[in-house]
């Protein structure tokens, strides 16, 4: 049994990785996102099923067993208050600072920085977006090969599909609230269709990447 504190999110968002826990309690309201990608054990909470790669907000529970999960705790602990993003945009660094790809040079995202390894093959990315109706750009490959999925934690976002490399093209549009995971947008094979997040409002959402 392990709960292990991951760095990156830090000072506005505490977030831990779960391991084979029993009656595990979350009081204030948390973001809890089931990680049994091999076993596709669920997590059940008060008798309902939540499988794996699916987020929910849940808080004053206690959680009978948790093999594999992710806990974003109180995450509405500061997205509250009236200047919470400008104490973003003063404390994480711009996200062309650490990537220099062109569709970020003046992008208005910010990037968390620490350790973001909750595995040796699956790590984090906490990222912000200080703008309504801002895209991070149409895209079908990532750095390296992984499996990768966003959670919204603080605003609303979507995730959109797009057949082309044109906005013209889009087929899904993926709304996402505080929690939510959205589905796949890759193929059996590991291909990814062209896609974006998008914000809505000024938003916080959480990569999760998984090696192949």
């Amino acid at each position: 049994m392990s709960v292990k504190t991951i760095p990156n999110g830090q000072p506005f968002f505490t977030i831990r990785y779960i391991e084979n826990e029993k009656d595990f309690h979350i009081e204030p309201l948390s973001i809890l996102i089931n990680m049994a990608i091999e076993s596709k054990a669920d997590i059940m909470i008060n008798g309902i099923p939540q499988v794996p790669l699916h987020g929910v907000v849940v808080g004053n529970i206690t959680i009978p067993e948790i093999e594999k999960a992710i806990l974003i705790e109180d995450f509405e602990k500061y997205t509250k208050e009236p200047d919470f993003f400008d104490r973003i945009r003063e404390t994480w660094p711009h996200m062309y600072s650490l990537r220099q790809e062109e569709r970020f040079r003046n992008a208005p995202m910010y990037v968390a920085t620490g350790d973001a390894h909750i595995t040796p093959n699956i790590d984090l990315g906490v990222c912000c977006v200080i703008g309504e109706n801002f895209s991070t750009g149409l895209h079908k490959t990532h750095p390296r090969d992984i499996d990768e999925y966003h959670v919204q934690i603080a605003g609303v976002g979507k995730m959109q599909k797009f057949y082309e490399n044109d906005i013209n093209t889009m087929f899904q549009d993926i709304y996402m609230a505080p929690g939510i995971v959205h589905d796949t947008i890759f193929d059996a094979d590991g291909n990814y269709t062209w896609h974006q997040y998008k914000t809505v409002t000024p938003s916080v959402f959480m990569g999760i990447k998984i090696d192949r």
